[in-house]
């Protein structure tokens, strides 16, 4: 079993449901997290006149995971 408060990747999942084995997450994955940004961006009315959004993010694991999670 993994146990895991900052472990946000989605290849965590698979790499451990293939094995069989729990894995226990307190922070919601990298898919899940760009999907409510990008949600945010799109439908708050808040960023209705916005045209170009700009991404800067850290170059570890979970900045890349959303990064790209987020470009989709």
């Amino acid at each position: 079993m993994v146990m895991s408060a900052t472990a946000t990747s989605p290849e965590l999942i698979s790499t451990h449901q293939n094995n069989k084995q729990l894995v226990w997450r307190t922070a919601p994955p990298d898919s899940l997290q760009a999907k409510v940004l990008a949600d945010l961006l799109l439908n708050d009315p808040a960023y209705a006149a916005v045209a170009r959004v700009g991404l800067l993010y850290v170059d570890n694991t979970y900045g890349q995971g959303v990064s790209s999670a987020l470009r989709l």
